[in-house]
């Protein structure tokens, strides 16, 4: 649970749609503003943005409702950060990388990235690029879009990421390789 629901709440009331926030567990002082999970209405007049950045065990329950799904991907921090301080939270990233496949084959409507940081997906070589874009071909994505100037990164870098991609990653994928 971070902060960033409360502000996509925000900004949905803002804009005239209703919006309640649904969690897995919650602290029961926060029970007039968070629901449980397990009380989502099951029909397809809503629409529900799934906020996945750790894994929990309401998947299946999550993906099997009829609502339209928006998936908000908030980043799995890779478990091994986790090692030697936290067993729970390195299980848990282990979990939320395990199921973005489900979360990719049960086909959102929409799916957002709501942060830039994942190391060892973002940054390499063209082959590690393209050994990405293959992951996310196997898991059922076809279509990839890219941020490539992200903070600081220099105007040369992101004019360099460009080249790479369009000499050896985007023929890969097209067939042109």
């Amino acid at each position: 649970m971070t902060n960033s629901l409360f502000l996509v709440q925000r900004i949905l009331r803002g804009l005239g749609y209703e919006s309640e926030i649904f969690v897995e567990h919650r602290d029961s002082r926060l029970s007039d503003v968070l629901f449980l999970v397990d009380d989502l209405p099951d029909h397809s007049d809503y629409v529900l943005i799934v906020h996945h950045s750790m894994g929990h065990g309401a998947l299946d329950f999550i993906l099997s409702l009829d609502a339209r799904k928006i998936l908000m991907y908030h980043n799995v921090t890779p478990p091994h950060f986790f090692a030697g301080i936290s067993e729970r939270h390195q299980h848990l990233c282990e979990t939320g990388r395990s199921q973005i496949n489900a979360i990719v084959a049960a086909r959102p409507d929409l799916y957002l990235a709501a942060s830039a940081f994942n190391i060892d997906h973002a940054y390499g070589t063209y082959e590690t690029a393209v050994d990405y874009v293959e992951q996310l071909q196997d898991a059922g994505v076809d279509e990839v879009m890219c941020i490539m100037q992200m903070g600081t990164v220099p105007h040369e870098v992101c004019i360099e990421t460009l080249r790479q991609w369009g000499e050896h990653v985007i023929p890969r994928f097209r067939g042109d390789a």
